[in-house]
C-alpha cells in the first residue's frame, strides 16, 4: 500500500519485500520484450569496426565514436541507463554495446556512391555505405522537351564531330543518369573527349556532367600513379583528367593504361585514406578524360589494344566557336532538371544501343584512333619491325631474345635504334601489336614463346 517506482522495479515500505523488479510484476517476457525494443530502437544504426563506433549524425555525415563517446551519446539521446539494477550484472548501456557488436558488426564503412543506403554485402564482406551524395533530381514536369533546357540543347547538338556522335553520347549518359538515381549504379565506359582548345570540353565533364552527378574530383594523380590515397576519389562517381600529361615514360604509361582499364572492367576497389586501415568499396563510377588533339597531348590516351575496345569511348569535338554566356553556371543550373527529365524520356537509337555489360555501344572516332597508335611505343617499334622486315622473302620465326639479337647486329642497320629496348620490352612490344591485330602470332613451345612475323607491304602500324 505504500511504494515509490524505482527504473528497476518498486521499492516497497508494506508487504513481505523491501524491493520487488519488473519482473516479478509484470512478468520476465514483457521485461524482456521492453528492453529488446528500448535498446534495439537506441542502437538501429550503429555499427562497430572493431576498433570505432559508426553512426549518423543530424545532418546526415557519418561519424566514428569511441566507446566512451558512444556511451555519451546512447545516455542522453536514447535514455539508456548505466546503473546495474538489483539482482542483474549489466546495465542497459553495456547491453545496447553488447548488442552492437554482437549484430552490428560489419567489415567497414565507406562510401558506395549511387548504392543502396546503410548495411550493404561487397561479396561476404558486411559493408555500411555512408554516402549522402545526391543527383540532380529531373524535372516533374513528364512532358519536357528541349525547349525547356535552349542552352544545353544547342550545345550539345553542336558538339561533337561528327554530330550523329551524340547519340552514342547520350545513350552512355542514360545508362549511368539511370543507375545513379535508382542508387543502383550501373558500369559504364571510360570518356575521352578530344578536340581544340576553348570549345567546351571541361565545361562538359567538370560543370554539366558535375551538376548531374553531385560534384568530380580531379584524379590525375592517382591515375598516373603519382598518389596512391584516394579516399576522396570513391566520395564522388565522376573522376575527371583535363589536359594532363599523364607519363613522361613508357612504364608509367603502361601503369597509366592498366589503371584506365581495371577503373572500368572492377567493381570493387580498394579505398586508401591515410593513417587509417585500408577499406573496401564498391564503385561503379565514371572516368571522364579531355584533351586537346595535338600530338603531345594524345600521350594521354591509354595502349589502344583489343582487350579496351569495349571499355573506351573516344569522342572528337566539333571545331567550331562557341559563345558563352557571363552567367553561363547559373544557366546550366536551371536547365539541369529539364534535362534530366528528357533523358529519362529519351529513346535511344537501336544501333548505339550495346549489351548488358556497358549498356550503350562503345564509340571510337577514327582519326582519334590512328592518331593515338601513331604516337604509341608500339607504333615505334613497328616502324623499327617493318624496317626489320623489308628484305625477307618469308615469315620469320623465333623468340623475342632472338629478334632483339638479329636487330641489334652492327650489319643490321638497325642497332642503334634497336638499343633503347631489350629482350623483354621487344616480347612485349610485340604482345601489344598482336593485340591491335597485327599480321604477329606467337605460340608456346617447351615453355618458350616462339613468334611468327608476317609483315605485309602497307600495314599501318
Amino acid at each position: 500500500s505504500a511504494a515509490i517506482v524505482r527504473s528497476a522495479g518498486m521499492q516497497c515500505f508494506t508487504g513481505s519485500s523491501a524491493f520487488v523488479p519488473w519482473k516479478a510484476i509484470l512478468g520476465t517476457r514483457f521485461v524482456a520484450q521492453y528492453e529488446a525494443k528500448k535498446i534495439g530502437g537506441a542502437i538501429t544504426d550503429v555499427y562497430f569496426d572493431g576498433k570505432d563506433y559508426w553512426h549518423q549524425l543530424p545532418d546526415g555525415r557519418w561519424t566514428a565514436s569511441n566507446k566512451a563517446d558512444i556511451s555519451l551519446r546512447l545516455r542522453v539521446e536514447s535514455g539508456l541507463s548505466g546503473e546495474v539494477p538489483r539482482d542483474e550484472t549489466a546495465s542497459e548501456l553495456d547491453r545496447a554495446l553488447f548488442a552492437i557488436q554482437q549484430n552490428n558488426t560489419v567489415e567497414c564503412v565507406a562510401p558506395q556512391v549511387f548504392q543502396p543506403r546503410g548495411l550493404n554485402r561487397i561479396g561476404a564482406a558486411r559493408v555500411v555505405n555512408c554516402s549522402n551524395l545526391e543527383c540532380c533530381q529531373p524535372s516533374e514536369d513528364r512532358a519536357a522537351g528541349p525547349e525547356s533546357f535552349p542552352w544545353i540543347h544547342a550545345f550539345l547538338r553542336g558538339f561533337f564531330d561528327p554530330p550523329d556522335a551524340l547519340d552514342n553520347f547520350l545513350a552512355w549518359l542514360q545508362r549511368w543518369y539511370r543507375s545513379a538515381l535508382d542508387r543502383a549504379m550501373l558500369p559504364g565506359q571510360t570518356l575521352y573527349i578530344a578536340g581544340p582548345p576553348n570549345r567546351g570540353k571541361t565545361l562538359l565533364s567538370n560543370v554539366i556532367l558535375s551538376q548531374m552527378f553531385g560534384g568530380h574530383a580531379d584524379a590525375s594523380s592517382f591515375l598516373t600513379g603519382e598518389e596512391t590515397f584516394n579516399s576522396q576519389l570513391f566520395e564522388v562517381a565522376l573522376w575527371t583528367l583535363d589536359d594532363a600529361l599523364p607519363c613522361s615514360d613508357s612504364r608509367r604509361h603502361a601503369h597509366y593504361s592498366g589503371i584506365i582499364k581495371k577503373m572500368v572492367a572492377n567493381r570493387v576497389f580498394s579505398f586508401r585514406e591515410k593513417y587509417k586501415v585500408t577499406r573496401t568499396v564498391n564503385w561503379n563510377g565514371r572516368v571522364v578524360v579531355t584533351l586537346n588533339t595535338d600530338p603531345e597531348s594524345l600521350h594521354i590516351l591509354p595502349d589502344l589494344d583489343i582487350s579496351l575496345q569495349d571499355k573506351l569511348c573516344l569522342f572528337k569535338v566539333a571545331d567550331t566557336e562557341r559563345n558563352f554566356p557571363p552567367d553561363l553556371i547559373n544557366v546550366i543550373r536551371g536547365e539541369l532538371p529539364s534535362f534530366c527529365r528528357w533523358l529519362l524520356n529519351w529513346a535511344a537509337p537501336d544501333e548505339v544501343v550495346g549489351d548488358t555489360r556497358y549498356g550503350a555501344r562503345s564509340y571510337w572516332h577514327e582519326e582519334l584512333v590512328d592518331n593515338a597508335r601513331a604516337v604509341s611505343g608500339s607504333y615505334s617499334f613497328g616502324e623499327l619491325l617493318q624496317m626489320f622486315m623489308k628484305d625477307k622473302d618469308g615469315p620469320w620465326v623465333g623468340t623475342a631474345s632472338e629478334l632483339f639479337q638479329q636487330m641489334s647486329l652492327p650489319d643490321s642497320g638497325l642497332d642503334m635504334l634497336a638499343k633503347e629496348y631489350t629482350p623483354f620490352r621487344v616480347g612485349k612490344m610485340l604482345g601489344k601489336l598482336r593485340a591491335q591485330g597485327k599480321p604477329i602470332k606467337n605460340r608456346i613451345y617447351e615453355g618458350v614463346c616462339i613468334w611468327t612475323i608476317t609483315v605485309l607491304e602497307n600495314v599501318p602500324f
